[in-house]
């Protein structure tokens, strides 16, 4: 019996030929099939290429017909005897409401009646002044109907009622609320208190309260609030204290349009440690110097440390820097750019303080002050601005400039730009070989450096070739260089040419740090 392996014929012998394996080969797929190219794609195209590229075909339809309905913006103007529309046509709209996901209707009161938008996140409506009746106007929608996958919602010239707050406490997707030039009716207000209890954003600009101002009830608590702000309107230090004494998790508080009275911060919910997480603090008006440090002292004892710091135009003195010192171990964001009562003994500490710290603007600070100051422990800095005085008979101390500065090893911007007088006494830090500038070879990460004009700034540089061939050399990353290079205009176009050839931009205009 023969096996399968036997030859049919003597001297014949039959070869198999085994099956090939296929070739492997990487998987193909259509670029407009992964979401982030669709919607880099989609964000770049005007209303005629985006028509253009849904009719090719039905896969290119369905790719980026979302991208056209995500984001839509209605508007109503009032004429004479009639309200005109702007926005798609209403028909399409209310076929694609499901694709729509950021809605901002604008116009006169009672101009329009609210969609069901199922997939809707962010909505602003907007009313303006129609010359016919009353400006205001009341919100009448269920928005657990209309969207009931709605986040963020901003209304502005409306009434608050009764409606509004059943819709708001009941709805549970809503954690982020606008309200600006809004009335909150008398018999609503502690009902409006209620409903805003799921909220973790709330930012009241001119808000009033009809009649007089009813404190929250002491029962409420918003425990899920962590960003708070109020603007104008009716809101007196005491009330946003009442308010602020309610909200033990708040992260972030911005008062804009009255002072930051230190009893805000040193009362009651202080004593408590009410704030224990707090990072941020933004007022746009000036307190004193002995008030921004009360201030300052609160936070320490509230919350222990901020991250982030940014003080009015003359608010920084002595006793607010005192303080602001309590908290160098953790600060990661500092402007005193716009404290005019910075010293640069002041920069000094700061650069010798601040282990955390990533971004830095301040005014000045002199190669005196540098050579009595200890090294630089800022290391983590990304953006610096800051302005270097190195007098005409201390340039020996450009070097040592060089040498701390050439410590923060994983600096992106710099700016050294700012206005310099220009008496014989005062001079810049020049950005030349012959100074000390190759010390800077460990900059590797350097993106952008701006020297400043002389029209804006006085500072004007007195750069050569070999200069710009070095930062061209040893900066990889650099891209643009912002300022005068010579003092020589064919010299300073000369320079810019060799960056250009480098694609590096020479900026004509004054810019400011990359971000």
């Amino acid at each position: 019996m023969s096996g399968p392996n036997d030859n049919l014929l003597p001297g014949i012998t039959i070869a198999k030929t085994l099956p090939q394996a296929p070739k492997q080969t990487m998987p193909s797929r259509d670029l407009l099939e992964i979401p982030e190219v669709m919607g880099i794609v989609a964000s770049q195209l005007g209303v005629q290429d985006f028509t253009s590229c849904v009719c090719v075909s039905m896969s290119w339809r369905d790719a980026f017909l979302p991208h056209r309905w995500r984001v839509i913006h209605i508007e109503f103007e009032e004429t004479h005897d009639s309200v005109k529309y702007s926005g798609p046509d209403n028909q399409v709209l209310h076929k694609h409401r499901y694709l729509i996901q950021e809605l901002t209707i604008q116009g006169p009161f009672g101009a329009d009646k609210m969609h069901i938008y199922p997939s809707l996140r962010n909505l602003r409506i907007r009313f303006r002044e129609k010359k016919s009746f009353d400006p205001r106007g009341i919100i009448a929608w269920d928005l657990t109907e209309k969207a009931p996958l709605l986040g963020y919602l901003l209304l502005a010239q409306v009434d608050v009622e009764r409606l509004f707050c059943k819709t708001l406490s009941e709805h549970n997707n809503i954690t982020s609320l606008d309200l600006e030039d809004v009335m909150i009716k008398m018999d609503v207000v502690s009902t409006f208190w209620e409903a805003c209890r799921n909220l973790e954003s709330l930012n009241m600009n001119n808000v009033f309260f009809e009649g007089e101002f009813v404190p929250v009830p002491k029962n409420v608590v918003f425990h899920r609030l962590q960003r708070l702000s109020t603007h104008g309107g009716g809101w007196t230090s005491w009330k946003t204290l009442d308010l602020i004494s309610h909200c033990p998790k708040v992260k972030s508080f911005k008062l804009v349009g009255y002072a930051f009275v230190a009893r805000i911060l040193i009362s009651h919910p202080v004593r408590m440690d009410r704030w224990p997480e707090a990072h941020t603090l933004l007022s746009e008006r000036h307190p004193q110097d002995t008030e921004l440090g009360s201030i300052l002292e609160g936070i320490r004892n509230c919350c222990g440390s901020i991250t982030y710091f940014s003080p009015s135009r003359f608010s920084l003195g002595s006793q607010a820097f005192k303080e602001l010192g309590i908290h160098f171990g953790t600060l990661v964001t500092l402007y005193l750019h716009r404290s005019l009562s910075a010293t640069g003994a002041n920069t000094l500490d700061i650069l010798c303080s601040c282990p955390k710290l990533e971004v830095l603007r301040v005014r000045s600070v002199s190669s005196r002050d540098i050579a009595k100051g200890g090294p630089w422990i800022c290391q983590q800095l990304r953006e610096l601005e800051i302005r270097f005085h190195v007098g005409k008979t201390e340039q020996h101390l450009q070097r040592l400039v060089f040498e701390r500065l050439s410590t923060l090893v994983r600096l992106t911007s710099l700016d050294v730009s700012g206005f310099v007088k220009d008496d014989g006494n005062d001079g810049i830090l020049e950005f030349r070989l012959e100074c000390g500038l190759q010390q800077l070879e460990s900059l590797q990460e350097l993106r952008s450096l701006q020297f400043g004009y002389r029209a804006r700034t006085g500072q004007i540089q007195r750069l050569g070739v070999d200069d710009i061939e070095w930062m061209v050399g040893n900066w990889k990353k650099l891209e643009c260089i912002a300022g005068d290079l010579s003092p020589d205009r064919e010299v300073n176009e000369q320079l810019k040419g060799i960056l250009k050839s480098h694609d590096i931009n020479a900026f004509k205009k004054y810019m400011v740090g990359l971000p």
